[in-house]
């Protein structure tokens, strides 16, 4: 029995079978997010989203399992730096492994696509992007003119202070609004989250604690059973 439950938690501990807290507190305070709210009614009608209900998510992983790939666009950009910032993801399990999927010279309407495959990832064919050991829990970057590089994970960025604020697509599975402060929020910022606003397609969060550990106490639970039946 112990070894049974040894190996749950061994099993949560393994890549893809996440069991960490990678969310943040929202909804996020001190924004001022009147022009992020007019952006967004401006291309998909008013009423669609409430820039004040924020996904507290900031780790996702691909929608489907296996060789997949997953898609992102460049909805807006109101930036001073929108010809310096550039957008991309980098690996839960290892956060110095990032991949571009945006540079400076990209701009409003650009698309590309990441593909995942075992053991690597890489920006659509393009070889010579690959990244290996990269994982498939992944969360997003922005780097600025300002200079720095934000996260969505909050307590990556200095202060701890949100850099993104995510939004899950009403009425549509697996696609997300990333909205991105390129300015240090621990020092200045007009906190409008307009200056790089991504479209994510394919993608989800990772599981919440609490379902994987309902998985965990049940497979531990399933463990007991058979034990009990063995002793029979």
């Amino acid at each position: 029995m112990k070894k049974i439950i040894a190996l749950v938690f061994v099993l949560m501990l393994i890549p893809g079978f996440v069991i960490a807290t990678p969310f943040n507190n929202r909804p996020e305070e001190g924004t001022n997010l009147s022009s992020l709210q007019t952006l967004l009614d401006g291309v998909y009608g008013a009423g669609l989203f409430d820039v004040n209900i924020q996904e507290t998510a900031a780790i996702f992983q691909p929608s489907v399992a296996g060789p997949t790939s997953s898609s992102f666009l460049i909805l807006l950009e109101v930036a001073g730096w929108l010809d310096i910032n550039t957008f991309g993801i980098y690996s839960y399990s290892d956060p110095s492994k990032m991949l571009q999927v945006f540079s400076g010279p990209n701009g409003q309407g650009d698309s590309a696509a990441v593909t995942f495959q075992s053991g690597w990832v890489q920006l659509g064919s393009d070889d010579s992007t690959r990244i290996l050991n990269f994982g498939t829990n992944f969360g997003y970057y922005i780097t600025t003119g300002a200079p720095g590089t934000w996260y969505s994970e909050d307590d990556k960025n200095p202060g701890g202070w949100a850099q993104m604020l995510i939004y899950a697509f009403p009425g549509v599975p697996n696609e997300y609004i990333i909205a991105c402060e390129d300015q240090n929020r621990n020092i200045f910022s007009d906190n409008d989250f307009n200056d790089m606003i991504i479209k994510a397609s394919e993608v989800k969060p990772v599981p919440e604690p609490a379902t994987m550990l309902l998985l965990g106490s049940g497979l531990i639970g399933l463990a007991g059973f058979a034990r009990r039946r063995f002793r029979k």
